[in-house]
């Protein structure tokens, strides 16, 4: 089943953790909230940079074809060198990375069988 994202929510994401050709690395991880849908323990700072490294950075149109997107997620913000960044990881493992000024916009999966689910298994169950 394919949900997707509101504007609203696609507007409030960032990224974390690695060196990607079209932004500077990530120097902080400023703050992690979870939506009130979630019952589980929240991500912390190094969870979220986990996440960013083993997950696979996918087209847009696979994210929206391929994410599950449940009402459970964690967000927050990023800062790198150069710029503010706005994250946010759904439950099911989708994750997305944003720029207030759209020049960065990253879609991740946590797919079975990577290092990824492996690292998070209730992401992919």
């Amino acid at each position: 089943m394919i949900r997707k994202i509101g504007l609203s929510l696609i507007t409030l994401m960032l990224f974390t953790g690695c060196t990607v050709a079209d932004f500077a690395p990530v120097t902080s991880i400023q703050e992690v909230r979870n939506s009130e849908a979630c019952d589980v323990n929240p991500l912390t700072s190094d969870d979220v940079e986990r996440f960013f490294k083993l997950a696979t950075e996918v087209s847009t149109g696979f994210y929206h074809a391929q994410s599950v997107i449940l009402p459970c997620y964690w967000e927050g913000q990023m800062e790198s060198s150069d710029q503010q960044l706005f994250w946010q990881i759904n439950a099911s493992g989708a994750g997305i990375i944003q720029s207030e000024d759209g020049s960065v916009d990253k879609r991740f999966l946590c797919k079975a069988g990577s290092e990824c689910c492996a690292s998070f298994p209730a992401f992919c169950e």
